[in-house]
């Protein structure tokens, strides 16, 4: 994955979150953490009482996290449901202590929105219509060999927010792999 991490920004609007926070590995060039944690956040059980200081606080919480397998599966983890329901989108938000007016929580809740439209980019595709053959032929095999020369066809549909609109793009890739016998 060739992306990188976005600086810190403390004076973005909140986004609303409620769930479990995780640790997103940084050695690995595969994961990348899309919502990080408040400096002054801390996870822990919030039905006990803490005996020591928790061992996961600030930044070093994930709360979004994507990450692209090495077969260019592509996953999105989050540990809140809430954050992505119509309950959370339509809340306005305002930051503790802060003397912010109607118009302005109203307005929070677009970050709430666009941090929710952004992740919902990632996976929304179906495929309709698959096909495959080996050329010359109509019916599907049970297997290829690899001198095989396949045909393979597809509509691939991509959710616009209200409806499946079929999916523009320069390059789809397929990739076969050959099983063990």
């Amino acid at each position: 994955m060739d992306a990188t991490s976005a600086d810190v920004d403390e004076d973005i609007a909140p986004v609303l979150f409620r769930g479990i926070g995780h640790v997103a590995n940084p050695s690995n060039s595969l994961v990348l953490t899309v919502l990080y944690a408040s400096t002054s956040a801390y996870s822990a059980n919030p039905k006990t009482k803490l005996a020591s200081p928790p061992s996961l606080t600030g930044l070093a919480i994930s709360l979004v996290s994507v990450m692209q397998a090495r077969n260019n599966a592509r996953v999105l983890i989050s540990g809140s449901l809430d954050m992505f329901s119509n309950r959370f989108l339509k809340s306005g938000v305002q930051k503790a202590g802060s003397k912010t007016s109607t118009r302005e929580l109203e307005m929070s809740n677009s970050s709430q929105r666009q941090a929710n439209e952004s992740s919902m980019r990632w996976g929304h595709l179906k495929a309709v219509n698959v096909k495959h053959n080996k050329v010359g032929e109509a019916n599907e095999p049970g297997m290829y060999r690899i001198n095989d020369d396949p045909e393979y066809s597809v509509n691939i549909y991509e959710w616009s927010g209200t409806s499946w609109k079929p999916y523009v793009a320069d390059d789809v890739q397929l990739q076969f792999y050959m099983m063990s016998p």
